[in-house]
This record gives structure tokens, C-alpha cells and sequence, in this order.
């Protein structure tokens, strides 16, 4: 774009001085310079084509789709316009990441496009030119008229595709026949569709090797992403050994893995090959293999039909005996820390010796499972694997699961400590003793979790106490799973009596903020959180529906206004940036006053209001939902890859607004009491959890997009406009003109409502001059201009000072339409 546009090297100048040679290595930086273009004054239209994204590293992949998502509604009042345009194999997990983050997202279906005439005419030539080739590389070629027979009879076929062609090629090219009459024999039974081609090829295996063709298969069936070469030569031999000597063999030695480039040969041969490896990755030949695969297309009887459910099973128990087996050899031998000996509660537990054994081991431990070819697939997917296995092969898995979550043995200990304590901070916890239901139920593994339940086969199964998550947690089980967005097993935790409310003291968030803040929805989530008066649990019965009652901690505290915090870039300019951020906080509180949504025990009466209307209004609450996920991974971002520690300090809120200019610590006490008030937070609710802004364009587009959908909810029900009125003449009830004038500044443009206020309120204060010099050569007008009928204010003057030639009128213009009229000669 910068070669077409030399203008645009102004965007990425101030972010090479800063990364210099680093700038291409930097996600971040280029991302913010593409920013930039788009907010440049000059339209363009943009394409970005992203062409087999599923290839992409996992990580890269993932920060990509972040960002088409960050993108994803905010252009819409840019004059620049950015479209992306990605291609991708339908994996699951790559199209769940899209539908989360893109809301705009166009599907196209690649499959279901039919053959053009062009395309038939071109697939024609390649047959006229390679038939020939093929049978003059034979010493004894079929007759003219057997070639010609074949050409046409591949031409004939209305189904043919480049790959059912190219398949069809290679089979010929490696068909010896001893004469006519067998060559005439194979024309006949040439297979006319692309499944019976496959079928065909895989006819062809030898029998012998057809069981490790199907354990191929079911590893790459399962496979939530492309497998690379590597992980699949792990996931191979594991198969082998478990068939070999069960799920309990686990030998001190080593595995042996077969060399790379044998492997490749061995893959094309067992597959026929229909798994083809390009670069690092293995790959089916075509996306129709895997319907052809598991559809039934070929009777159920073949041996090469798999399931879905069977295939996950095997993957799955690969990914938990590799992970036990590499952890007990790796680690085995390494002593607990002594902080796991003492009691969980009452005699305080030494922090210190644990705290130097997992910094003295957690670094290395880190890179042991980073530089493994298979662990990080393998930890991260075997829960899906386990889930999508189905119920009834679920539960043969159960002692395989007990293994590794029952946290008996150093390996499971290990694992746990490696894994868990990061992504759920249980370092506190002491893992010996953490209850093996509790690692189930955040897996999502129901089915196991209904077993352990039934069998009662763990003894620390107490789902009605909550201690041990509140000691060393400080999250209700039931938040833990909603947060991972398991809504079966947060139904079954219900069902079985888990408390749907979380402890007061922990942080005040319940488990439908968790899970909306970690961006699962919700609307279709169709089941009560019942409560029983006797219980002092929730004060509503909140009924996730699309007409749900929309209560304060849906429409609000999920939003984390009060959990913002700013970088030390925003030091400059402080104390306006946070009265603009607590304006749109006031204002979608005062929307959600004015539709009945004030405190804890009220709810919205949906029959006040159409479906439609309800419908609405609830998506443009995940909208701005969305807007905060979207800052805080940006700011998530910024703080894994900045270099200089001082750049992620947070600003003390109290001390910049006292340093700040007059008016602003007044303004941001009486916006902070009312936000408080009218959401009956306790104190320090908003010291409990913070996130900070660190860039200015990342607020801007934070303040922007929440200042929209506001406002399209406040057009949304037009009958409440008079309450938010009322409220707007409350909101600004004996603050002092200074104060006045910075709210006026804070609210821009969109809060009309509360602007309209304001000015009404500015008509009673007087105009106020004072403190004027004018001096030289000075002409100018100090007062109203007062059209015919119009109203003039109390005007005060005071501490003017006039010298030189200056001329200057002090009063209103009335009825003379802003005109002023100076004599050269007089001096006022």
C-alpha cells in the first residue's frame, strides 16, 4: 500500500524508529500502522487476501482473526473501508473463532460451485495431453483404439473434477495390464464418481496394512487443526504402543519414532495416497475425503468407513497417555514442594518454599513441553477429544480421566501444576488435595462427571460446599465452569444443587459475567436458575432466553466499566480522557434506569416492549460487550510484547485527577458516586479487578463504538426519553460552572439528551468577563448578539484593562444580528 501511496509512510515512520529492523516480526506494530491507514482522510477501499489461513501457526492464526474482529464494526463512519478476504479448510475450531469474533462474517461454500463449461473444456485438454504421455512412458502401451476408448471415456463422465481427474491419471499410470483384452476390461470398470474412485483406491491397500490405514484415518478425522509431520509421527507410534501393551504401559525408555522421510513413503502407502503432506503438514488430498470417510457414501460394511465418535476416542486416548507418560519420565523423580505437606486451612501454609520450588522448576519445565513435538497439542486438545467421543465411549475413557485429573500420581501433579496454576491461577491451591470433580467439571466432561456422580467413585465429591474453591480460588464452581463456557455441565451442577450465586466476597461477579466475559453466549441458553428464598441466593429468577429479563448484571457489571484502569500514556491529558470514558458509562446506566433496570431486584417487563425491540437491544449489549473484549485483548497484546516494564504501570487515578485542572477531581466524584449509586456497588468494588487501556487510539475506538450502539439504544425506545430527562436534570444538580463546562466537552456529540440539559442549564448562569486586556490595534465584540425576540442573559464584567488604540464593546448586539460597529476614533 506504501509503494502505491508514498503519503502513507508517514503511519509506519514513528513505529520503525521505535522497532527499527524488528518492525516485520512485530504483529502489534503492523496492525497498528494498518489503523492508521484506515483513519487516514483519504478513502480507499482496502482488500486483504489471507489465503489458507488453517496453515497458519496456531498462535498467529489465532491474534489474526482477533484482529479482522477488532476491524469488524469499527469502520463504519471511516471513509477508508478494509475487507478481508480469507480462505480456509471448514475446520471447526477455525470457524468457531470466526463466528466469536467477526459479526459480519459472509460464508461461501466453495463445495457447492458446479463445473462451468469452461472448466470442462479445460479438464478435456488435459486428458488429450496426458493420456498419450502416459502410455508412451509404458514398454507395452495399449492399442490406439484402447487409449482412444479410455480418453473418452473419462471425457464422458459428468462428474468430473481436476482432483477425481488427477486421481483417475495416477491410477492408470500405475496399472500394469498384459494385453488388449485386460485394458478393455479396465475401460468398463473405470469408476464414473469421485467417492468411487476413492473407494477404488482404497480397495487396492494390502490387507495387512488396512489397520494402520485406519488408525491414520481416525487420527486425522479427529483432528481439531492440521496435524503437522511431527506430531502425527508421535501420535502414531503412542497407538502402537497402546495397542501393543494398554493404557497403563508406559516404559521409562524411549519411544521410537520412524525417520521423517520413511514416514512419508509409509503415509502414501497405507493411505493410497488420499493424505498427501505439503511443507510440515499433513493433509487429506481433498476436504470430500473426509465426508467420503464417515457419510456411509460407501456402505457401512467397508472397511475404511469410520465414525466420528470412535475416531475422537482413539486421539483422545493417545493425548492422555502421552501426556502421562512424558511428564512421569521427565519429571517423575523430583521432590513436591514441602508447602503441599501442610493442612489446607487453619495452619498457615509456607508460600516461600513453594513459591522457590515452582520458580526454581516452572522455567524449565515451561521449555521441556514447549520443544516436545506432541505436548502442546495434546494438553490443549485432549479435553475435546474426550468430549467429542459421545457418552458411551465418554465413559470407557473414565479410568483414563480419573489418571490424569485425580492428581495421584507426580505426572498428573505436574501436569496440573504446569497447566492449570497459568490459566486459572491455582497456584495458591495445594494440588494433592484439589478436588478431581472440579477438574472435570471445567474440562466440560459431563458424561464423566454424571458417572463419577452415579458410582460416587470420588470420595471428595461435595458439590454443595464451597469451601475449597472460596479458600483457594476465590470463584464458585459454577463460575469456573461458565467461564469455560461448558453450559451442559453448568446445567448438571445446577440440577445436582451447586450454589447459582457466587460468595459476596467473591469479587461480586456471577457465573453469567464470567461467561459473558469470556465471550460465550448466552441468549440461547434456555434454563432456569431456580432459587429458594430459604437459600438467600439470587434475588431474580433470570431466565436466559432471548426474552430474558434483562437484569442489572447483564445490562452493566458484565461491561467492566469499573475495572478499566490507563497506562502511563494517557498522563497527559488524564483527567479529560476519564471523564469521557465515565460519560458513556453514565449514560448506558441512565438508558438502563429509564427501561426499568436499577438495582439488583429489578428486571425488565419484556411485555412492555416488542420481541423484536428486546431482540435487538440485546444484541447491541453484546455489541458493546464485544467492544471491551476486543480493548482488553489489545491491551493483553501490548503487555506480552512491550520490552520496557514502565510502559504497562497504571496511572494512579487519585493522584493524576489531583494534579489535574480545577474542575475535573469534581466532575469525576459526582459521575464515579452516581454510576456507584444508581448500580449499588460497594466500595472497592472497582479495586477488585483491572485491566488497563495503554494506547490512545484503543480508547478512542472503545469510547466510540460504546457511544454508538448507545445511542441506537436510546433511539430504540423513543417513549423513554422523558425519564433519562429527569435523570439528566439530576446528574447535573448543583455542579459548579467549571464542572459544567468539562461535561460539556467529555459527552461530544452523541449524548444529546444530556447536552440539550446542559444548555438549558447555561441559560441561568450568567456571562462572566473577567480579567481582559486589550491592548495595540485591538477590535472585538465582548457580549451576546441578540437576534429580533430573542432573550439576553445578566452579563458581569470585571478586572478589564484597555491601552493603546484598542477598541472594544463591552454588551449585547440587539437586533442588529451580530453585527458591531466600532468609531476608529473612540476608545472604550
Amino acid at each position: 500500500m506504501v509503494e502505491q501511496d508514498k503519503s502513507l509512510v508517514n503511519y509506519v515512520k514513528p513505529w520503525y524508529k521505535r522497532r527499527q529492523t524488528g518492525l516485520s516480526e512485530s504483529f502489534d506494530a503492523l496492525w497498528e500502522i494498518l489503523r492508521g491507514i484506515i483513519n487516514d482522510p483519504k478513502p480507499r477501499t482496502i482488500v486483504c487476501v489471507l489465503d489458507a489461513i488453517d496453515e497458519c501457526e496456531p498462535i498467529s492464526r489465532t491474534l489474526l482473526i482477533e484482529g479482522m474482529g477488532e476491524f469488524d464494526g469499527y469502520q463504519r463512519d471511516k471513509r477508508s473501508q478494509l475487507k478481508f478476504l480469507v480462505t480456509s479448510r471448514p475446520y471447526t475450531e477455525i470457524d468457531r473463532q470466526f463466528r466469536q469474533k467477526c459479526s459480519n462474517l459472509a460464508l461461501i461454500d466453495m463445495e457447492d460451485d458446479g463445473l462451468s463449461d469452461q472448466v470442462g473444456k479445460e479438464i478435456n485438454l488435459v486428458i488429450d495431453d496426458k493420456i498419450p504421455r502416459i502410455f508412451n512412458s509404458f514398454r507395452h502401451p495399449p492399442n490406439t483404439r484402447t487409449q482412444t476408448e479410455i480418453s473418452e471415456k473419462l471425457k464422458g463422465n459428468n462428474n468430473r473434477t481436476y482432483l477425481w481427474l488427477k486421481l483417475m491419471l495416477d491410477a492408470i499410470h500405475v496399472t500394469t495390464l498384459p494385453g488388449d483384452h485386460q485394458w478393455a476390461a479396465f475401460v468398463k470398470q473405470m469408476p464414473t464418481g469421485l467417492f468411487d474412485v476413492y473407494a477404488n483406491i482404497l480397495d487396492k491397500v494390502d490387507l495387512q496394512k488396512r489397520g494402520e490405514t485406519i488408525k491414520l484415518f481416525r487420527i486425522l478425522l479427529a483432528a481439531t487443526r492440521t496435524l503437522t509431520l511431527k506430531e502425527l509421527n508421535v501420535a502414531l507410534v503412542v497407538a502402537d504402543r497402546i495397542k501393543e501393551n494398554g493404557h497403563n504401559a508406559r516404559p521409562a525408555h524411549d519411544l521410537c519414532f520412524f525417520d521423517e522421510h520413511k514416514l512419508v513413503d509409509y503415509i502414501r502407502d497405507i493411505s493410497g495416497r488420499t493424505v498427501t503432506i505439503v511443507g510440515p503438514n499433513v493433509y487429506f488430498i481433498h476436504l470430500t475425503m473426509r465426508e467420503f470417510l464417515t457419510t456411509g457414501n460407501p456402505p457401512a460394511a467397508s472397511w475404511f468407513s469410520q465414525s466420528f465418535q470412535i475416531s475422537h476416542n482413539t486421539l483422545a486416548e493417545i493425548c492422555i497417555w502421552y501426556i502421562l507418560r512424558q511428564f512421569e519420565q521427565q519429571f517423575g523423580k523430583r521432590p513436591l514442594p514441602s508447602a503441599w505437606q501442610c493442612p489446607l486451612q487453619g495452619e498457615k501454609r509456607d508460600q516461600t518454599s513453594y513459591g522457590e520450588w515452582y520458580k526454581g522448576h516452572h522455567r524449565d519445565v515451561k521449555h521441556f513441553v514447549e520443544t516436545d513435538p506432541f505436548l502442546p497439542y495434546a494438553e490443549s486438545r485432549w479435553a475435546t477429544h474426550v468430549r467429542n467421543s459421545g457418552d458411551d465411549l465418554q465413559i470407557k475413557l473414565l479410568p483414563y480421566v480419573l489418571e490424569l485429573c485425580g492428581l495421584k500420581s507426580k505426572a498428573s501433579i505436574m501436569w496440573f501444576q504446569l497447566y492449570h496454576t497459568h490459566r486459572w491461577f491455582w497456584d495458591v491451591a495445594r494440588p494433592t488435595e484439589f478436588p478431581t470433580f472440579v477438574i472435570i467439571a471445567t474440562c466440560g466432561l459431563k458424561a464423566v462427571l454424571q458417572k463419577i456422580w452415579d458410582n460416587s467413585c470420588d470420595a471428595n465429591i461435595d458439590f454443595q460446599s464451597q469451601d475449597f474453591l472460596q479458600y483457594s480460588l476465590r470463584l464458585s464452581l459454577l463460575a469456573l465452569v461458565a467461564r469455560e463456557g461448558h453450559m451442559d455441565v453448568v446445567k448438571f451442577l445446577l440440577d445436582k444443587g451447586a450454589h447459582p450465586n457466587p460468595h459476596p466476597e467473591l469479587n461480586g461477579m456471577t457465573p453469567l459475567h464470567h461467561a459473558s466475559y469470556r465471550g460465550h453466549h448466552l441468549p440461547s441458553w434456555k434454563f432456569d436458575l431456580r432459587v429458594t428464598e430459604s437459600r438467600n441466593t439470587l434475588q431474580l429468577h433470570a431466565r436466559l432466553s432471548l426474552h430474558s429479563h434483562v437484569n442489572r448484571n447483564f445490562l452493566v457489571r458484565f461491561l467492566c466499566f469499573q475495572y478499566i484502569k490507563f497506562g502511563r500514556d494517557f498522563s497527559r491529558g488524564f483527567g479529560f480522557a476519564l471523564c469521557r470514558l465515565e460519560a458513556a458509562e453514565l449514560r448506558l446506566i441512565r438508558w438502563g434506569m429509564s427501561i426499568g433496570i436499577g438495582s439488583p431486584e429489578t428486571k425488565l417487563q419484556t411485555e412492555n416492549y416488542s420481541p423484536e425491540d428486546i431482540e435487538t437491544a440485546c444484541r447491541w449489549l453484546e455489541e458493546i460487550q464485544e467492544a471491551f473484549g476486543s480493548a482488553l485483548k489489545t491491551s493483553q497484546r501490548y503487555e506480552r510484547t512491550v520490552k520496557d516494564p514502565d510502559a504497562v504501570i497504571h496511572l494512579d487515578v487519585e493522584a493524576e485527577i489531583r494534579g489535574g485542572k480545577k474542575g475535573f477531581q469534581t466532575l469525576h466524584n459526582r459521575l464515579r458516586r452516581i454510576c456507584d449509586q444508581r448500580l449499588n456497588l460497594k466500595p472497592g468494588t472497582r479495586d477488585r479487578l483491572s485491566w488497563a487501556l495503554y494506547g490512545k487510539g484503543s480508547f478512542e475506538n472503545l469510547v466510540e463504538n460504546i457511544s454508538m450502539l448507545t445511542t441506537n439504544l436510546v433511539e430504540l425506545f423513543p417513549s423513554k426519553v422523558g425519564t433519562q430527562k429527569e435523570l439528566c436534570q439530576f446528574e447535573i444538580k448543583d455542579l459548579d460552572p467549571d464542572s459544567l463546562t468539562l461535561l460539556d466537552k467529555a459527552i461530544g456529540q452523541e449524548d444529546k439528551i444530556l447536552r440539550a440539559t446542559l444548555d438549558a442549564e447555561a441559560e441561568k448562569w450568567p456571562n462572566l468577563y473577567s480579567n481582559i486586556e486589550v491592548t495595540e490595534h485591538f477590535r472585538g465584540h465582548f457580549g451576546d448578539n441578540i437576534g429580533p425576540g430573542g432573550a439576553s442573559r445578566r452579563t458581569i464584567f470585571s478586572g478589564i484593562r484597555a491601552g493603546g488604540n484598542a477598541v472594544a464593546h463591552f454588551g449585547h448586539n440587539v437586533r442588529m444580528q451580530g453585527r458591531t460597529d466600532f468609531d476608529s476614533t473612540q476608545q472604550n
